[in-house]
């Protein structure tokens, strides 16, 4: 066992030791050859979600990792000529997150469009018109006590079906957009197939519509995902980058869940008998989504937290120090004892040749935080499909009430339900997201100084303190706007219709200001699609002069593992490992 791993560790040191000019041609084009066209694969959303995210499970391993057989994934895969999305992501982030967060990305409008259909027609054969002319909304109360959850059930049961099943839909009619999966789009048991897949992966970023990056706290430690991002700067700066944090699909679960709980447990005290006065069930709503709230606003705490180590991360990035598969076994297979090729080799050549590392460095340091911003939906930092997907069932909850009110008018009944899933849940969400943002960390430092505890209970009571303040500043908020919105039914029949669509022009305002409120902005003047350094200055291409300087500069650096090629850095390296780019030299973390 020692010895044959012995063996194979210094098999992968003779391996690692190539020369100058062979280093140097072990690196990725951006140019696709047309004898090679074929290696340009596709799959769909259909085989990415399909098996509740089973080829999202597992990992890939670096260039000398290959399965042994069994794997049909590559078959899932079809030859195109260009590529819609170009999926970045990391095989350490959870799989299931990943899969929440892009199912809701693909599959959310649809499931919306589908279920406010099905729940409208489903209003229109429960609804009766007529009732009493003068019958004012009080006296009509015991009618919204006699509510039965039909829209509730039928519109629930139709997201889930559509949330679950469009993507095979659009992969029936041949509608699906192009997807390229790492995993399914490059051989994994042939070893010849899969080296030149990776050789080319530049390439299929550069002929890729857009990025798409689903972001955990790992991502930009990772070493394929920033040769990712430097390759599809490189081959296409004018290209369109989304970034998702993997936390936004388990957000959006749990909020649906937790409101339709406190929805079902104040039907049930209404269908007791014990709640008839408007105010009282409103106050019983408010406190049965308290402790909701808490539970949600869990994630919310966890996200921006990795929202403020986002911009530490990027501030400190350097390609340098990512961490990868080869390096932290020692490029030394972990279960075959087989040596593995560098794939620092590889990446580190393909970023010094397009732009230079310490100019890609400069590049992630400095703008792509408003790439990041640009994705995120502004100030609420959450993009606004999630949340309308996240406030799906207290609209069907209100359109089951609105079916059962007999004295308002079509278009009133309308603007309620409107209101209620496209604005009210969302505003409130934008606004706890907002101020998380902004007062988060103050919050946890102000608490922090005011317990008097040890450390480690210090600790755990700031985080569930966070989360109690954050719950009851959500229960506030929801609390204060179905007030506003009792006072405004209390008044006349057009007065309240009136002061109903102007409370929703004030709310649609909110909404708009907290989502898509780049739109109203030049992007800080910034050419759409553009790359900016740290230094401000747009980080377009290497001329090809200076290039050839950084070439004329270029140093050997001879780690006693692997020669390292160096461009455009100081010929004198630091010692320490964060600062190591040797093959050998651990990771400054543990991968």
């Amino acid at each position: 066992g020692q010895g044959a791993t012995g063996r194979g560790q210094a098999a992968g040191r003779a391996m690692l030791k190539p020369s100058k000019k062979d280093s140097l041609a072990r690196a990725t084009t951006l140019n696709l050859p047309e004898a090679d066209k074929a290696l340009l694969r596709a799959t769909t959303p259909a085989v990415l979600l399909g098996g509740i995210g089973h080829r999202m499970r597992g990992s890939i391993g670096g260039i000398g990792h290959i399965v042994e057989s069994g794997d049909d994934a590559y078959a899932k895969s079809f030859p195109v000529d260009r590529l819609d999305i170009f999926l970045s992501h990391s095989w350490h982030t959870r799989w299931y997150l990943k899969y929440l967060t892009l199912l809701y990305f693909f599959n959310a409008m649809p499931a919306i469009a589908t279920t406010c259909f099905v729940s409208g027609i489903c209003a229109l054969c429960l609804w009766q018109p007529g009732g009493l002319e003068g019958e004012s909304h009080e006296d009509n109360t015991h009618h919204l006590t006699e509510v039965w959850p039909i829209c509730q059930v039928v519109g629930t049961l139709t997201f889930v079906a559509t949330l679950l099943s469009w993507h095979h839909v659009l992969a029936a009619l041949h509608w699906a957009p192009t997807l390229f999966l790492d995993k399914v789009c490059i051989h994994q048991t042939d070893l010849q197939l899969k080296t030149r897949g990776i050789q080319y992966i530049g390439a299929f970023l550069a002929k890729s519509n857009m990025m798409l990056v689903t972001w955990d706290g790992s991502y930009f430690e990772r070493l394929w995902c920033t040769y990712e991002m430097s390759a599809f700067r490189a081959g296409n700066p004018e290209g369109k980058v989304r970034v998702l944090p993997v936390i936004l699909g388990g957000f959006t679960v749990a909020y649906s869940v937790a409101t339709a709980i406190a929805d079902v447990l104040l039907h049930g005290f209404q269908r007791l008998g014990s709640l008839t006065d408007p105010f009282e069930i409103y106050c019983a709503s408010a406190l049965f989504h308290f402790p909701m709230y808490v539970l949600c606003m869990r994630l919310v705490v966890r996200y921006i937290n990795n929202y403020i180590k986002l911009k530490e991360q990027l501030a400190h990035f350097s390609v340098r120090s990512a961490k990868c598969f080869c390096c932290s076994c020692q490029h030394v297979h972990p279960d075959t004892g087989a040596a593995l090729p560098c794939d620092r080799v590889v990446v580190n050549n393909s970023i010094e040749k397009w732009m230079g590392l310490d100019e890609f460095d400069r590049m992630v340091r400095g703008h792509f935080m408003h790439f990041v911003r640009r994705s995120l939906g502004g100030w609420a930092k959450i993009p606004y499909r999630y949340a309308v997907a996240a406030s799906i069932y207290p609209g069907l909850w209100g359109v089951d009430h609105m079916a059962a009110q007999s004295t308002w008018s079509f278009w009133l009944k309308a603007l309620w339900v409107f209101d209620t899933t496209f604005l009210r849940h969302p505003l409130i969400i934008a606004l706890v997201v907002a101020a998380h943002v902004r007062y988060q960390l103050r919050v946890q430092v102000w608490i922090n100084r005011c317990l008097q505890l040890s450390e480690r209970w210090k600790e755990s009571c700031t985080k569930y303190l966070m989360y109690i303040t954050s719950g009851l500043a959500s229960t506030v908020l929801y609390y204060v706007s179905l007030i506003t919105k009792k006072w405004l039914m209390s008044k006349g029949v057009w007065k309240k219709e009136l002061l109903l669509v102007l409370w929703m022009v004030c709310e649609a305002f909110c909404v708009f200001m907290f989502y898509f409120q780049r739109v109203l902005m030049q992007d800080c003047g910034i050419k759409k699609g553009s790359w900016v350094t740290e230094e401000g200055n747009p980080a377009g291409l290497t001329t090809l002069n200076s290039r050839q300087a950084t070439q004329s500069n270029r140093t050997s650096l001879d780690t006693g593992h692997c020669v390292i090629e160096l461009g455009a850095i100081p010929k004198r390296l630091e010692t320490d490992s964060s600062t190591a780019e040797g093959c050998g030299e651990q990771p400054t973390v543990a991968a």
